[in-house]
């Protein structure tokens, strides 16, 4: 199987730290046709501080959901409780078929949490 997947921009979200989140993904190649995740090599996820790529301050593997297109990871209320501010997050699938990458990307936000008085 020969797909040809496009990095896709993801809409930019925001959360509470310290609060558990899903991320959903879902895997397209470029005609809009679904790939199963089913046939992934790896389902990647990192966070980044926003203008530093280089510098993982998060990474999660990706759960697929079976017999779909859809692969999602979850943060825990401990992996973004010390954090805070603007961040890239991406996730990565690779077909384990034909070795092609998938790539997601896009800002997330996360609103450091009012401390109780």
């Amino acid at each position: 199987m020969n797909t040809n997947l496009e990095a896709q921009q993801l809409e930019k979200i925001s959360f509470v730290s310290g609060t558990t989140t899903e991320l959903n993904f879902e895997i397209e190649d470029e005609f809009g046709n679904q790939i199963q995740v089913s046939g992934a090599m790896s389902l990647k996820w990192a966070l980044c501080p926003y203008g530093q790529p280089e510098y993982s301050v998060l990474e999660k593997i990706g759960t697929p959901v079976t017999g779909t297109n859809i692969f999602y990871v979850t943060l825990n209320k401990n992996d973004t409780y010390p954090l805070g501010g603007m961040y890239i997050q991406q996730a990565e699938f690779t077909d384990a078929t034909d070795g092609h990458t998938a790539i997601f990307q896009g800002i997330v936000n996360i609103i450091k949490a009012i401390q109780t008085v």
